[in-house]
């Protein structure tokens, strides 16, 4: 294995294991107390989910605006991974954020909230921009 793909299995071990403790251990707090459902305990990783995306889709925006006016290998390798790292962190954020939806609004999506839909077509973008590379 090569030193470039140990870091990355190790990565995503990591990655893997913060969400099974985050799920498992997240402290519970008296449901009474705030009335609100169980599944708010997916703030714990939805939130973060959804700040490391949108931190991708900056990384992105410099990657795309620095290859698009100077065209240098290293601003394409930062629009590389912002692209990546945006969709993989904006699907699990538009994911937990559709379950906690459907327990807290009834609803897993709602089309009047403009910060949803901008972050879901950001999400969208990045999908497009990640299969338009690997055609």
């Amino acid at each position: 294995m090569k030193p470039g793909e140990t870091l990355l299995f190790l990565g995503f071990g990591g990655i893997g294991a913060t969400l099974l403790l985050a799920l498992l251990w997240a402290p519970s707090v008296s449901l009474e107390a705030f009335e609100s459902p169980a599944a708010q305990r997916i703030f714990y990783w939805h939130v973060p989910a959804a700040w490391a995306a949108f931190i991708a889709f900056g990384a992105l925006f410099i990657g795309s605006a620095g290859w698009l006016f100077r065209r240098s290998e290293q601003m394409w390798r930062l629009h590389v991974a912002g692209s990546e790292a945006g969709l993989a962190c904006g699907l699990m954020a538009v994911w937990s954020g559709c379950v906690w939806g459907a327990a807290e609004w009834g609803t897993p999506w709602d089309w009047t909230d403009v910060r949803l839909n901008t972050f879901g077509l950001l999400t969208l973008l990045s999908i497009y921009v990640v299969l338009g590379r690997g055609s």
